[in-house]
C-alpha cells in the first residue's frame, strides 16, 4: 500500500459530507420517487410532504457527488419571463437500480441499521473509557416508541435475508421452522410469501405485538409465539409443538454474553427433530483470526457500544457451540454481502 492510496482511504473515511446526503436521501425515498417521475424541488417537497428549501439543499447536495442528475425547466408562466429556469432532478438508470426501493437490485435495506451504527460510533470513545455500554436508546431499550422505531427499521434488511435463504435452497423440505429472535417477522414473512413452509416467530412479549401488527398487515400465515430464549424459567417448548424441522437464529447471539449465547444454541438445538437444521447468521460472526469480514470486526466494537455483553463471535466458537449441543457437519458459507452463515444439523 502506498502513502497515496492510505492517504486516499483516510481522506474517503473521514469525510462524513457525502454519506450523510445518501442517507438522508434514503430516509426520505428521494431515490425511489425520482426513478418514478423527474421533478423539481417543489414538485417531490409537495410529494413528500417535507420542508421545500432544505430539501432543494439535499438535491443539490446528491447531484454534487453524482447520485443524481440535473436538467433545466425550460417553461415559464406567463408575464413571468424573469423566473428563472428550475432545475429537475432524474434519478439515472445505476442510481435507480441500486437505490430506488422500487428495484429488485435495492441495496439499502440496511441504511436505519447503518445509520444507528454511524450514531454508536460517536459514542465508541466514551464507551470504552468508561468501560460501559452508551447505546440502549441507539439499540430501542429505552421506551416503547424507541423499540418500535428500532424493530421496524430491522424489517426490509430482514425480509431480504429470508429471499436469500430461499433462494440458496437451505430451507428446502423444511415444513416447520422457528425464526428465534426474528423482531417483526420480515424474514419469516419473506419466506412464507414464497414457499409452503409454516414460519413461527418467537421473541419477547414486548416485541410481539409489533411482529403481529406487521404479519397482520401483511396478511401471511405465519404464527407469532412469545418466549426469551435466554430466560430458563420461560417454557417456550410448551407453545413451540415440536420438534420443528429448522431454527433460525439471525443477528442475536451478538447481543449476549459467551455462557448465554451457548446455552442459546444449546436450547434450540433441542427443538429440532432428528436431523433438523440450526442457521446461525449475521453480523456479528467473524473469521477466526477476528479480521474478516472486515464489516464484522467494526461491528464488533460498535456492538460493545450498544450491549453491555455485546460482541463478535468466531467461527470456532459457534461450531464448538453447536457441537457440543449435538449438531453434525457444520457447514460454513458467505452471503454475497459477506456474512457468514454456520449450518448444522441434529444428530439421530
Amino acid at each position: 500500500m502506498t502513502d497515496r492510496s492510505l492517504a486516499a482511504r483516510l481522506e474517503a473515511w473521514l469525510d462524513p459530507l457525502p454519506t450523510c446526503a445518501l442517507m438522508a436521501g434514503l430516509q426520505l425515498d428521494v431515490f425511489a420517487h425520482l426513478s418514478r417521475r423527474p421533478s423539481t424541488a417543489s414538485e417531490l417537497a409537495a410529494a413528500l410532504g417535507v420542508d421545500e428549501r432544505r430539501l432543494s439543499q439535499l438535491l443539490r447536495a446528491l447531484s454534487a457527488v453524482d447520485l443524481l442528475h440535473i436538467s433545466l425547466d425550460d417553461e415559464t408562466a406567463p408575464g413571468d419571463s424573469h423566473r428563472a429556469c428550475e432545475a429537475v432532478y432524474h434519478a439515472g438508470e445505476e442510481v435507480t437500480a441500486l437505490l430506488s426501493t422500487d428495484s429488485s437490485r435495492f441495496i439499502g435495506q440496511d441504511h436505519a441499521l447503518a445509520h444507528r451504527f454511524m450514531r454508536a460510533g460517536t459514542r465508541l470513545a466514551t464507551a470504552i473509557r468508561t468501560g460501559k455500554a452508551q447505546g440502549a436508546d441507539l439499540a430501542g431499550h429505552t421506551n416503547e416508541h424507541e423499540r418500535a422505531h428500532f424493530q421496524q427499521e430491522l424489517f426490509g434488511g430482514a425480509q431480504a435475508l429470508g429471499h436469500k435463504l430461499v433462494r440458496r435452497g437451505w430451507l428446502d423440505g423444511c415444513h416447520r421452522v422457528v425464526d428465534a429472535g426474528g423482531g417483526t417477522g420480515g424474514l419469516a414473512l419473506a419466506v412464507s410469501s414464497v414457499t409452503e413452509t409454516e414460519m413461527i416467530v418467537l421473541e419477547r412479549a414486548s416485541v410481539v405485538g409489533l411482529a403481529q401488527q406487521a404479519i397482520d398487515d401483511h396478511r401471511v400465515p405465519v404464527s407469532v409465539t412469545h418466549g426469551d430464549v435466554c430466560d430458563p424459567e420461560d417454557d417456550i417448548e410448551q407453545r413451540l409443538r415440536l420438534p420443528v424441522d429448522a431454527v433460525l437464529g439471525v443477528a442475536f447471539l451478538q447481543v449476549l454474553g459467551p455462557s448465554l449465547a451457548a446455552a442459546a444454541v444449546r436450547r434450540m438445538v433441542r427443538w429440532l427433530r432428528s436431523g433438523g437444521l440450526l442457521l446461525i447468521t449475521g453480523i456479528g460472526i467473524i473469521d477466526n483470526d477476528r479480521r474478516s469480514p472486515a464489516a464484522a470486526a467494526v461491528a464488533d466494537v460498535l456492538f460493545g457500544v450498544l450491549y453491555e455483553e455485546g460482541r463478535t463471535y468466531t467461527i470456532g466458537q459457534i461450531t464448538a457451540w453447536m457441537e457440543d449441543a449435538g449438531l453434525a457437519q457444520v457447514t460454513v458459507d458467505r452471503l454475497d454481502d459477506d456474512r457468514l452463515v454456520l449450518r448444522g444439523w441434529r444428530s439421530a
